[in-house]
């Protein structure tokens, strides 16, 4: 597949690898954050320009797709994909491409985690993990109507989870 071209300038953007979960491009582009969709489901890319997002259509995997993508110049790379190999191989060739980029990932399985830390994965998000964060933080919220007792044990309870082996 050839790589498209686009706009050389895109500049300090984020590359959205995944548009299938579509929240996160939606909140970066309402914060005016400029950024660029990957999507390999042609279904779901064939939405991309009707909900005003430019994107690309190839494997973020691709080191053509990542060029393409303007990755030497772009400033977070947010893998939402779920397949674990996908994301160790985009993580792997994005970082040879841009050392100083900052990597955003979805861990698919909780053992996932600390393997995407040892590959220097800036931010790893265990969805699992944070749906019962959330309703636990809902039930002490509840519980013990504070707010900010529940958004401090919050707080730890990632961190543990998170910072494991680091």
């Amino acid at each position: 597949m050839e790589a498209p071209h686009l706009d050389d300038s895109l500049h300090g953007h984020v590359i959205v690898a995944g548009y299938g979960r579509k929240a996160a491009a939606r909140v970066l582009h309402r914060a005016e954050i400029p950024l660029l969709v990957v999507e390999i489901s042609h279904s779901v890319f064939g939405g991309l320009a009707s909900d005003g997002f430019s994107g690309i259509w190839g494997d973020i995997t691709g080191e053509e797709i990542l060029k393409a993508a303007q990755i030497g110049k772009a400033r977070i790379l947010l893998l939402t994909v779920p397949y674990q190999n996908s994301v160790r191989l985009s993580v792997e060739r994005a970082r040879r491409l841009n050392p100083t980029i900052s990597v955003i990932a979805r861990a698919l399985r909780t053992d996932d985690v600390l393997e995407l830390r040892k590959l220097g994965v800036d931010a790893v998000i265990q969805p699992e993990f944070e749906g019962g964060v959330a309703k636990v933080r809902q039930a002490l919220v509840q519980y013990t109507g504070d707010g900010a007792a529940a958004s401090r044990l919050i707080s730890d309870l990632r961190a543990e989870f998170y910072d494991v082996g680091t």
